[in-house]
């Protein structure tokens, strides 16, 4: 019996570093939102190395009845809805539909066009971690 409770002890204190390390006191609530190794298109998240790196975050607001255009984005980006409903068409034929609290990894070098059909704005923060100096979307034509 003795000897278990030495077990159980040495168990305790070879746990308990874990516990010190942990980035944030007990009284902080992290809420994991997303994570991932593909994009929206089940395609692997791959970062660019052709620059240094470079780390961004946008407030995007699209106004009621409005659309994104067709474009692609070129680094890998983080969107987090916090406000009203977007409608996104994929090149590949998908659409789906983003709501307020939803969180996704936007598709690279991948078409896509999004509005909002609703009677409010569409608020998107969106952070992308990728190359400096590159934009954070370009136009392109409809997919065929």
């Amino acid at each position: 019996m003795r000897d278990s409770l030495k077990q159980l002890l040495f168990l305790l204190l070879l746990a308990s570093p874990v516990v010190a390390q942990e980035p944030y006191t007990r009284s902080i609530k992290v809420d994991l939102l997303l994570k991932t190794t593909k994009d929206e298109a089940g395609r692997p998240v791959r970062y660019p190395t052709n620059g240094p790196a470079e780390l961004a975050a946008y407030l995007v607001e699209i106004p009621p009845g409005e659309t994104t255009g067709w474009h692609v984005h070129q680094n890998p980006s983080l969107a987090y809805i916090l406000q009203g409903v977007i409608d996104v068409d994929y090149e590949d034929g998908r659409h789906h539909q983003y709501n307020a609290g939803d969180t996704l990894a936007e598709v690279v070098e991948f078409k896509h066009s999004g509005i909002n059909k609703g009677k409010e704005p569409v608020r998107i923060l969106l952070f992308v971690a990728g190359e400096q100096g590159t934009p954070v979307s370009r136009r392109t034509d409809p997919p065929r």
